[in-house]
């Protein structure tokens, strides 16, 4: 009796989830129709359809269902093409329920093709790169062209699994959320990702009709393009020290620095500092709110480990793809103009500069975060000639509560020179308040 009512809960919260996935992927589904319309450009079969549409075609009972089109002359499409047909073919669908979900992201079409047969709900998943008309099969490859994080996903993929198991699938104690997950990383990655949903699927049926995955995991507080992949204070460290350590905390970690440097005359806005000297590192204390804490660290050496585990004689391309950043062509990223010449003297990684926000007043409800490369000053046929990665971030409060440009509170800071290798790292916390 007990075990009945388990099953019972069990396909009521399975049902709940099944018609919160179909109602998200069907919000993105219409996003998806709108955004095709922007793509007629590309090498079509039929000029007269969307880049994905969809026809009806009997199955092996005769009942009609909706088959999806990838409308692309690219060889390998229309094979991909017929392995939908020939698999969706074999399978007793339920009362026309199929879905075709087409949905978009960074060039990227994604097909989530949800069914009922009998009482299983099933789905499966197909990723194709639209400009180059290329077959994605491998999560992995997946990843790195949309500039997901593998970490971040596989820890998300574990603790939301392991909450599953617990609290919706009645699965352990309760009262613990860190059940073991049996799947080795690379199987985590090997299993189906869901742009549109966020989700990963974990369970699959493999037999002559196909592959057919019939679970699908929402990841708890997982985004696409994850704030954690865009710089935060998260990034504010340096080997075993981040920001907002006391002096006496660096001490322990650091031992007695080289040179102390106390500036008992305020020198700039946050006024008095305290400079500790290590070698070839650099680390200075401000004011916060009474307490002179850990706010800055620079080094020109690569002896130091700063976030994403980046060091100085590291390359462009290291630093650029460490970070989240919109467009993966610097040269179609969008130009940074100066107010006053007119000229660009830069390209955004993603975000916007503060002068192109309306801030007066400021917003304080909503985080402030943008990068960019500045290349004002340079010049790239001079050898001596150097540039700047610099990433942006804060929280409200901010520090001014102004209309201030330059309202920001955290950067991180990668000089770069004419080789494109970076020669000095350097990071702040500013106070929120001045003395």
């Amino acid at each position: 009796m007990e075990e009945k009512k388990k099953k019972s809960k069990v396909k009521i919260i399975l049902g709940i989830i099944v018609a919160i996935i179909l109602v998200g992927v069907i919000i993105f589904g219409f996003e998806y129709y709108r955004v095709l319309q922007y793509h007629r450009e590309f090498n079509l079969l039929d000029k007269n359809q969307f880049v994905v549409y969809h026809t009806k075609v009997e199955n092996n009972n005769g009942k009609k269902i909706k088959i999806p089109v990838v409308n692309l002359d690219y060889p390998g499409i229309q094979q991909l093409n017929n392995e939908i047909v020939d698999t969706l073919k074999k399978y007793d669908v339920n009362d026309l329920a199929e879905q075709l979900m087409p949905y978009e992201e960074d060039g990227i079409i994604e097909l989530v093709i949800i069914f009922k047969e009998n009482d299983d709900t099933k789905f499966l998943v197909y990723h194709v790169d639209i400009e180059k008309g290329k077959i994605i099969r491998d999560t992995n490859e997946l990843f790195d062209m949309l500039y997901i994080d593998k970490e971040n996903y596989i820890k998300q993929y574990k603790e939301t699994f392991s909450k599953a198991l617990t609290e919706k699938y009645f699965i352990g104690d309760h009262s613990n959320n860190n059940i073991s997950i049996n799947m080795t990383d690379e199987q985590i990655l090997n299993m189906p990702f869901s742009l549109c949903v966020k989700g990963a699927a974990f369970g699959y049926y493999q037999d002559e009709r196909g592959t057919i995955y019939n679970k699908l995991l929402q990841l708890d507080d997982f985004s696409l393009h994850s704030s954690i992949l865009k710089f935060s204070y998260n990034d504010l460290i340096v080997d075993n020290l981040k920001y907002g350590l006391s002096q006496e905390q660096v001490k322990q970690i650091m031992g007695q620095p080289d040179e102390i440097i106390d500036s008992s005359v305020s020198t700039d806005i946050y006024g008095k500092s305290i400079t500790y000297k290590y070698s070839d590192l650099n680390l200075v204390f401000y004011n916060h709110d009474g307490k002179l804490l850990l706010s800055q660290a620079s080094t020109e050496s690569p002896n130091y480990t700063f976030a994403r585990n980046l060091k100085v004689g590291d390359t462009k391309e290291k630093v650029l793809n460490s970070f989240y950043k919109d467009n993966s062509y610097e040269n179609s990223l969008r130009d940074i103009i100066s107010s006053d010449s007119g000229e660009s003297y830069g390209k955004y990684l993603y975000g916007y500069l503060l002068e192109d926000y309306i801030i007066n007043p400021v917003d304080e409800n909503n985080n402030i975060e943008y990068g960019f490369i500045n290349y004002y000053g340079y010049n790239p046929d001079d050898p001596t000639s150097d540039y700047m990665i610099i990433y942006e971030y804060a929280q409200p409060p901010y520090m001014l509560h102004s209309d201030d440009p330059y309202n920001v509170n955290s950067s991180l800071i990668f000089d770069m020179n004419s080789d494109d290798i970076v020669t000095g790292i350097r990071w702040y916390f500013n106070p929120k308040t001045l003395d």
